[in-house]
């Protein structure tokens, strides 16, 4: 989060900006969710983002992975939210900022959407939302038949929960 950007993306300071925005115009030009490619894309993005932890950072421990069936329906009380050894509690204000963990201070210049504006990483969480992640649910999008199917249903459904029951910033 603290390397200076190399690609030359508008508003990018940093590496991590960097990532973001990939995302980010990725998502509103380039069919990256709602298309067969959606899977492999975020799995060859979270590669790239434990490869540049790894290669930039020196970091040597394991990538972060949060099996979020296991809170579905209590994000609130994750242990990956904790406010103290997790990433952070749920936001506080009127603009939900996080204030606590290891992002608290962390101004973030991307978004929401393209926009490029200097603002606090915010989450809201709603427990309600994340039901959508249960493991019951996971399990039925797996069973589907063809993958097209399991694809949209995880999507819709699973994915979906995950950012609703955070509900932080917007893309």
């Amino acid at each position: 989060m603290a390397h200076p950007s190399k690609l030359s993306l508008p508003g990018a300071r940093t590496r991590f900006d960097e990532l973001q925005i990939v995302h980010v115009l990725l998502t509103e030009w380039a069919p990256i969710h709602w298309v067969g490619a959606f899977l492999p894309f975020h799995r060859y993005y979270v590669h790239a983002h434990e490869t540049l932890l790894r290669t930039e950072c020196n970091y040597t421990g394991a990538h972060p992975y949060w099996d979020e069936s296991l809170d579905a329906g209590n994000f609130a009380n994750s242990v990956l939210l904790d406010p103290v050894f997790g990433f952070g509690g749920n936001g506080e204000g009127e603009n939900h900022c996080i204030t606590t963990g290891p992002f608290k201070d962390y101004v973030n210049a991307v978004g929401p959407g393209v926009t490029i504006t200097d603002h606090c990483l915010t989450r809201n969480i709603n427990d309600c939302l994340s039901m959508g992640a249960k493991k019951e649910y996971v399990q039925d999008c797996v069973a589907k038949e063809t993958f097209f199917d399991m694809w949209n249903c995880l999507e819709a459904a699973p994915h979906a929960a995950g950012h609703g029951g955070i509900n932080g910033q917007v893309r």
